[in-house]
């Protein structure tokens, strides 16, 4: 067992104990040489049935976790097996568990929705990725908060998940009592994303009630705990936590959009959305197959209609264009219905994905609609799955497109979304060589960039990134990734280098010729796109933008340089 004082592994002093669990305690370590603190978790073998089982779903989860990348995990860098206890070190989260902020009361309605919105987005990556990682342990003590209100998910693959326990403890083998969704107890149905949804539910219940969810008055609804809460949250709760996975919201995309818009949903909002999205449905395919009397969207069809996917993508691409939300709706919800016709077809997240890059520009409406395609659930697993098992070569190509479109054209903080995409395109064994190495280059900005541009340690370099800028502008980079995402890469590249001169000169070693040759790279590029497409109104703004990044490029350029 650790003790203050001990240097762990020859290079991480332990300082002190800031967290105690059943199994495990957590300390507070910093590296010396570095001069950064890290946690340190000792996770105990002994006293616990089943050692095997816990030692070898604790090193397969820690493995998996040490390839996310997400503002809200802490990466763990190292794990070490020392004679009775495993010991991971990973990332120091300063803040309090929201079980710390309840000790002073429920949590306000406002923070509660944005804590949920950062719960969501964290919980979406974590089932994005390949295979979906469920999380299972949702609670308040899982979840610190940081001072800058930033939320940080912990307590990943430790052996707490598979703790045997009859005593009656909170801790289950597949969560905590209270927080667990039914499915988790006693093998009474399988674990996918809606058991999270129900576990963030109950989380958020706890937050804005301040009662426990396993203790009275039992998860009532919550205006009849606090009657100043609003209906649209007290909605958002019970439908997360509907004993039937089937009645809850099927992924964390849905119910983030509602949160986006908890004050619509009030009795009188929800039955016009329902009836909407029915007459919507129903209008379709009454008008084509001539159907009466249907009871919601499982319609009776032949076996030749329901196979009938090409209908369904021509229906799409002809939704109206008039209102950008409103078309973003409607073709999710039919390319949805494609989907499940043959989910292993392309189409439908191809013309979901033009859609969404029409106007140069991905906002996280957008990427939630297309977590909602790539998420369903047919027969258990996402539509994701099939999709990449059964048609690798077109996956791999959407995955190129999605990641580099992700990357170029995201707001928000969707940029993080791109490395999984990402990495499958630079992994791939289908793609070209150049298509994978744009990804892999890609890959290591987003994944890098951050820390170099915050000054947060990092071993990736300003050299290093003028070399993977150099290798996204190929000579033949029109041809090989077409115009649209060229466009993307020469904004980018430009704008990095008006904005990253100095330290590209001073931290880099990067001549001035060199830096002009990209940009001659670039304007030639832009010069070849206009000359061989016919490009539309927004293209045409983007192509100005390009042309506004390299003059500002050049112009702090000489500035740094001299003329």
């Amino acid at each position: 067992m650790l003790k203050i004082g001990d240097l762990l592994g020859g290079k991480y002093r332990i300082l002190s104990v800031v967290g105690r669990g059943g199994m495990s305690t957590v300390y507070l370590a910093r590296n010396e040489r570095a001069n950064k603190n890290w946690a340190v978790k000792e996770v105990r073998k002994s006293g616990v049935n089943q050692d095997q089982v816990v030692e070898q779903s604790l090193l397969t989860e820690v493995e998996i976790m040490k390839h996310l990348n997400n503002p809200h995990l802490p990466s763990i860098i190292d794990v070490i097996d020392i004679d009775d206890t495993f010991v991971i070190v990973m990332d120091f989260v300063e803040g309090n568990s929201l079980e710390k902020v309840l000790e002073h009361g429920s949590v306000s309605e406002i923070q509660v929705i944005d804590l949920a919105k950062q719960l969501c987005d964290v919980l979406l990556y974590l089932h994005s990725c390949n295979p979906p990682i469920i999380y299972r342990d949702m609670k308040p003590s899982n979840v610190v908060l940081r001072p800058d209100g930033v939320v940080m998910l912990l307590d990943f693959g430790t052996a707490k998940e598979y703790k045997y326990d009859e005593s009656g403890d909170a801790t289950t083998c597949l969560g905590t009592r209270g927080y667990a969704a039914p499915e988790q107890y006693g093998g009474h149905g399988r674990t996918d994303a809606r058991t999270d949804i129900y576990c963030l539910g109950a989380t958020l219940y706890h937050l804005v009630t301040g009662k426990h969810p396993s203790s009275e008055p039992y998860m009532k609804p919550v205006r009849k705990i606090n009657p100043k809460l609003s209906e649209g949250l007290e909605k958002i709760i019970q439908k997360c936590t509907r004993q039937n996975p089937e009645e809850r919201y099927q992924s964390c995309a849905e119910l983030k959009f509602d949160l986006d818009h908890v004050e619509e949903i009030g009795r009188t909002a929800q039955r016009k959305r329902s009836r909407n999205l029915g007459l919507f449905f129903g209008a379709v395919l009454m008008a084509v197959f001539g159907i009466s009397g249907m009871t919601g969207f499982k319609i009776a069809v032949s076996n030749e209609t329901r196979s009938s996917y090409d209908y369904y993508i021509s229906q799409g691409d002809a939704v109206a264009e008039d209102d950008k939300e409103q078309e973003l709706s409607e073709k999710t919800e039919i390319y949805k219905q494609a989907i499940q016709v043959a989910p292993a077809r392309s189409e439908a997240y191809r013309h979901l994905l033009d859609t969404i890059i029409q106007d140069n520009r991905i906002d996280i409406k957008e990427i939630q609609a297309m977590q909602t395609l790539l998420g369903q659930m047919l027969e258990g697993n996402p539509a994701q799955s099939y999709f990449q098992k059964r048609n690798e070569k077109e996956f791999d190509e959407f995955a190129y497109d999605l990641g580099v479109n992700y990357y170029l054209y995201c707001t928000d903080n969707g940029k993080s979304l791109s490395l999984e995409w990402l990495k499958y395109a630079a992994d791939s064994t289908t793609l070209s060589k150049e298509k994978r190495g744009t990804a892999e280059s890609l890959w290591t900005i987003a994944k890098s960039h951050g820390e170099l541009t915050k000054k947060v340690n990092s071993e990736y370099t300003y050299t290093e990134y003028w070399t993977d800028l150099n290798g996204l502008v190929q000579d033949d980079l029109v041809t090989n990734a077409g115009y649209y995402i060229a466009l993307g890469i020469y904004r980018y590249t430009a704008g990095e280098i008006k904005s990253q001169i100095n330290k590209f000169k001073a931290q880099g070693g990067i001549e001035k010729a060199e830096i002009e040759q990209l940009l001659d790279r670039i304007e030639q590029g832009t010069a070849q796109i206009e000359t061989e497409n016919n490009l539309d109104e927004e293209d045409q703004k983007l192509m100005e933008e390009i042309r506004n990044q390299v003059k500002g490029a050049r112009d702090m350029t000489a500035m740094a340089y001299g003329a």
